[in-house]
């Protein structure tokens, strides 16, 4: 059947299905929300109903693209640290009818279901961080282009521990070699003003190590580090400077240290 043209006041059924669809109505022009071409409503006439009602005179020769809906990018992974903000990207998000002037008006996004954020590039907080708190949380952007399409994806963000410095690592590792003497759980080895000849040895050895790290000399600082740990390890060869529960906690505190500078 060939399309044609009813006036507004003419009778009759015209109603195919798509793509053809029904008639043109000359009073039944709008609205036509979504851009396919047809009135978002049907129409009814005298003696039946037009369920396809075109929204322009031989619509069916020109047919308008349908409204595809919007890409959303969420950015990501992200990674961040307790106690810093941090700030998302949706910038790579798209609408594929950006051409024909259709454009992305709203970016919302879901952060692990506690915070609702808006806009292309917004900020969680430092406080929002804490909130949130060490792991992995989900995040999901959704957006909706002018003619209300919508789309969504998701990535993850990432909430670290923030990682202490060298030289407060090795400043804690002197606290702890200096409360386990106190305490009484580390102990030189040796006869008589030896043991604690070696004690203080060990320690200078720690305070160098400490120094060197602050002046930035590391590979000095390795030795210093290396030669220490041999002192405490529990080989027969060098033998020990100290005894005591303490030293399992001393050597591995002396190991990280090490492996820190190395890597």
């Amino acid at each position: 059947m060939i399309p044609f043209y009813f006036s507004a006041n003419c009778t009759g059924i015209f109603n195919e299905p798509l793509p053809v669809g029904g008639n043109y109505w000359s009073n039944w022009t709008s609205p036509d929300n979504n851009l396919d071409g047809f009135i978002d409503s049907p129409y009814v006439f005298t003696g039946g109903v037009d369920n396809l009602p075109w929204a322009t005179l031989d619509g069916w020769i020109n047919t308008p693209t349908l409204n595809q809906p919007p890409v959303a990018e969420a950015g990501g992974p992200y990674s961040t640290v307790l106690g810093n903000s941090i700030t998302l990207d949706g910038s790579s998000s798209s609408d594929p009818d950006a051409d024909t002037g259709d454009t992305i008006v709203s970016y919302q996004w879901d952060i692990a279901g506690i915070f609702t954020l808006d806009g292309l590039a917004p900020t969680l907080t430092a406080e929002d961080i804490n909130i949130l708190g060490v792991g992995v949380h989900g995040i999901s952007l959704t957006v909706t282009d002018s003619f209300g399409a919508t789309h969504t994806t998701s990535t993850n963000l990432e909430v670290l521990l923030p990682q202490t410095s060298i030289v407060e690592d090795a400043e804690v590792l002197i606290s702890c070699f200096d409360e386990a003497i106190s305490e009484g759980t580390l102990t030189g080895i040796g006869p008589g003003k030896s043991a604690e000849g070696r004690l203080s040895a060990l320690r200078n050895m720690l305070a160098a190590a400490r120094d060197l790290i602050e002046e930035g000399q590391y590979a000095e600082a390795l030795v210093q580090l290396q030669d220490a740990y041999e002192k405490v390890d529990g080989n027969p060869k060098p033998p020990d400077f100290v005894a005591g529960d303490a030293a399992n906690e001393i050597a591995p505190m002396i190991l990280g240290l090490i492996e820190r500078l190395q890597g």
